[in-house]
C-alpha cells in the first residue's frame, strides 16, 4: 500500500514531456505575441511624435513666411530683392528663432535640435542632425506664386526632397512615409506618387 500512495503522489506531483512541452510552447507563443505588441506600440509611439515634429515644423514654416513678405525660406546664400542676407543657412536654421527663443541664426540650434530628428530614423539622418527634407520646389517661392497644396516637408535622409535617390521619401515607419502639405494636413502612405504620377502633389501651380 506504501508503494501505491508513493507511486500515485509522484505521478500527481510531476509533469510529464508532453504537458512540459505544451507549456514552453504556450510560454514562447505569449512571449512572441507580447514582442510583437510592443513593437507595434512603440512604432505608433514614434509615428506620433514623427506627426508633432512635422505639425511644429508647419507651424515655423508659416511664421516665417508671414515675417518675410510672404517668401519660403531660401536656400543657402540665394539672394534676392526681399532678401539680402548671404549666410550660409539651410531652411532648418532660417525657421529655427520661430521654434525657440534664442533669435541667432549664426549657430547650431540649441534646445530643439530632436524636432529636426524623425525618432525613427535618427540612424539615417543627414550629418546627424536632420531626418525631414524640404520639397525644394518651394525654395525661393512666394504664397502667391503656389497654387497647389504641395508637400511641405517629408520623412527624408537629407534637408532636401527632391526625389532623387539620397534625397527621396523614407518609409520609416512600418513601411509608410509622413509628410506635411502646404495647408498643414499630414499624409501618411507606403507609396507616395511620383511627380509625374501626381504633380500637383510637388509642384507648385
Amino acid at each position: 500500500m506504501t508503494r501505491l500512495r508513493s507511486k500515485h503522489h509522484s505521478s500527481a506531483a510531476g509533469f510529464t514531456l508532453v504537458e512540459l512541452l505544451t507549456v514552453v510552447a504556450i510560454i514562447s507563443i505569449l512571449a512572441a505575441i507580447t514582442i510583437v505588441t510592443v513593437g507595434n506600440v512603440r512604432d505608433k509611439a514614434r509615428a506620433t511624435q514623427c506627426t508633432g515634429n512635422l505639425r511644429e515644423l508647419h507651424r515655423a514654416f508659416i511664421l516665417y513666411v508671414a515675417d518675410n513678405k510672404g517668401r519660403f525660406p531660401y536656400d543657402m546664400s540665394s539672394k534676392t530683392p526681399e532678401n539680402t542676407d548671404e549666410t550660409s543657412q539651410h531652411w532648418h536654421r532660417r525657421i529655427y528663432p520661430y521654434l525657440s527663443s534664442i533669435p541667432n541664426l549664426s549657430v547650431w540650434p540649441r534646445g530643439a535640435e530632436k524636432i529636426y530628428l524623425c525618432p525613427a530614423g535618427e540612424d539615417s539622418s543627414y550629418a546627424g542632425v536632420i531626418s525631414y527634407g524640404i520639397n525644394t520646389r518651394l525654395v525661393d517661392k512666394t504664397q502667391l506664386q503656389v497654387t497647389t497644396n504641395p508637400i511641405l516637408l517629408g520623412d527624408c535622409n537629407n534637408w532636401r526632397l527632391t526625389g532623387a535617390v539620397n534625397q527621396a521619401l523614407q518609409y520609416r515607419h512600418n513601411k509608410q512615409a509622413q509628410v506635411v502639405r502646404l495647408d498643414g494636413s499630414i499624409m501618411s502612405s507606403p507609396d507616395f506618387p511620383t511627380v509625374a504620377e501626381e504633380p500637383r502633389l510637388w509642384k507648385t501651380e
